[in-house]
């Protein structure tokens, strides 16, 4: 059918503020990459575009998670588009318009030339001239701008096109079609705003900025938003200094995840505060790019809270959901890279006793292996450590021993190598035990109706098998197992046995009890440890 029409008048109205629900067609003039100042190591391209509405022409900047659609030159000068998403904010005492959303609807025929908008002084290029249009047959350089590498965005980590990307149910799909058009990419970071509310909320005279619109450009913005992890108070060491810190993620009603991060005294101020699974407004922070080395979350930016930030915790807001997942199977994850955070389910095969284990800084933590496994027929070692080795891991524990199987969804677990592949938690790690998901009920329905018969692969062991039921006299003359034990030097088995007797001698030692490491918030003292003797009766001892 024909191209719709251009929106006469457009401009006149996105700059009086009025852009909720509005979504006009424009073309798009020139595509412009901004100069970004002194932050010349910003690890994000940033882009302006000059739109057309038939009379006016005026800047909109380009929300960062849209800068693919330039990179791939989806979006170049003469493409018209229609403005899903707009955000009208003020910078400088000037209106400035932000796309947050939109939908390519083509290339369109070169309108006669539109006037600049009266109501648009040169400051709304942030000072500096409007951008000249190229000249008629210049060679492509690059994407309006000069060669440059794409910004460093993390659709790497997103499901490949057809992939599932299960959420709770009630919650859009990334890449479902828009009214009349195609599917929309899933985008990194990518705000789609049909699977939440408006593009700002109003909470009397707060305005709620959806967390997947947060971006360099707003000023003064709140969100609201779930916490679904929270970690302990950690040490940090580099040559600059020492210090401490603290993370938390948080979750908005349009599915955006972000990061926030506090150091030192505002560590100290905020931890306290911050409870998981309740519903905070947040203000004032310093938003800076994340770093996907340390966070493994989708959002470009993550929050810096400081002296000045402001964190409140509100009554609980139903839209926001408690979790968004974003499973792959064990199949999918048996391909991925060593270090790679992913979110997985599957029925749990197996539950080892919980280990003390020293680390090599000389602190104890403790450790307990779980077994899970899926429809694919692959079985994985998930690590569970610290916190998570009680709870969940005691109830796991209990529900085997009781002849159960449960379903347990993992979400943010880094996969290993050590030994074969596996699954280990990290500290914003969160587990679910029978959640209320589809995943859970067809992976339910598939153990209860033949699955549990069926013997599964373990990653990295390269053989089928379960753990086999053994008797101890059986042991010696089990070839199977020899010949695991041979291959791989160790081998799992079940056995059920009475206790016989306990060992009196040498179960412990008298140890040094003085504190050589003082102990932070989350985690005590360390003791030295070391074997100690009596130095005569007297109630006083030496270190060995």
């Amino acid at each position: 059918g024909a191209m719709a029409a251009l929106t006469p008048g457009a401009w006149a109205r996105i700059l009086t503020g009025d852009c909720d629900g509005y979504q006009p067609v424009m073309r798009v003039a020139d595509v412009r990459k901004m100069q970004t100042g002194g932050q010349r190591n910003s690890v994000v391209d940033r882009w302006k575009l000059v739109l057309s509405d038939g009379t006016e022409e005026n800047v909109a900047m380009l929300a960062t998670q849209l800068n693919d659609l330039v990179v791939r030159k989806e979006i170049v000068q003469g493409t018209v588009i229609k403005a899903l998403e707009l955000l009208t904010h003020e910078i400088q005492n000037k209106k400035m318009a932000i796309l947050l959303d939109l939908e390519v609807l083509g290339r369109g025929p070169a309108p006669a030339a539109a006037s600049p908008a009266s109501h648009a002084p040169q400051g709304n290029y942030f000072g500096r001239d409007p951008p000249a249009a190229a000249p008629a047959g210049a060679p492509s350089v690059g994407p309006y701008g000069g060669p440059s590498a794409a910004p460093k965005s993390d659709w790497s980590r997103q499901p490949a096109a057809g992939s599932r990307q299960p959420m709770h149910a009630g919650m859009q799909q990334p890449g479902m079609p828009k009214a009349g058009g195609a599917a929309a990419p899933p985008m990194q970071g990518g705000w789609n705003p049909h699977a939440g509310g408006p593009t700002v909320k109003s909470r009397g005279n707060m305005k709620i900025v959806p967390v997947k619109a947060l971006n360099m450009y707003l000023n003064g913005w709140t969100i609201e938003a779930r916490c679904t992890s929270k970690s302990d108070i950690r040490k940090w060491q580099n040559a600059r200094g020492e210090g401490r810190l603290f993370s938390f993620d948080l979750l908005g009603s349009d599915s955006g995840e972000i990061r926030c991060a506090c150091f030192n005294e505002d560590a100290d101020r905020f931890f306290p505060m911050v409870r998981p699974g309740g519903v905070f407004r947040v203000s004032r922070g310093q938003l800076k790019p994340a770093n996907p080395r340390y966070n493994h979350l989708s959002h470009q930016y993550e929050i810096s809270l400081g002296r000045d930030s402001t964190l409140e915790e509100v009554q609980d807001v139903q839209e926001i959901p408690s979790q968004v997942y974003r499973f792959q199977t064990l199949d999918d994850v048996e391909q991925r890279e060593n270090n790679t955070i992913v979110d997985v389910i599957g029925i749990v095969q197996a539950v080892d006793a919980w280990q003390s284990i020293q680390r090599k800084d000389g602190t104890e933590t403790e450790k307990r292996s779980v077994h899970i496994r899926d429809q694919t027929g692959k079985m994985i070692e998930l690590t569970l450590w610290g916190r998570f080795v009680q709870e969940p891991g005691a109830e796991l524990e209990l529900e085997l021993q009781q002849g159960r199987h449960p379903v347990l969804a993992v979400k943010a677990a880094r996969i290993g190598d050590f030994g074969g592949k596996n699954l280990g938690s990290i500290s914003s790690t969160h587990l679910e035990l029978n959640p209320d998901l589809p995943e859970a009920t067809k992976l339910r329905a598939w153990y209860d109706n033949g699955g549990a018969g069926e013997v599964p692969v373990l990653l990295g062991g390269g053989s089928s098998r379960t753990y086999p039921q053994v008797c101890f006299h059986t042991l010696s003359g089990n070839e199977l197992l020899h010949s695991d034990l041979a291959t791989t030097g160790q081998v799992r088995v079940q056995a059920r046995a009475y206790i016989m007797s306990f060992r009196q001698e040498n179960m412990y030692y008298p140890a040094c009890t003085n504190i050589v490491e003082q102990g932070t918030a989350g985690r005590g003292p360390r003791t030295c440890n070391k074997k100690v003797s009596d130095m005569g009766g007297g109630g006083e001892f030496f270190c060995e």
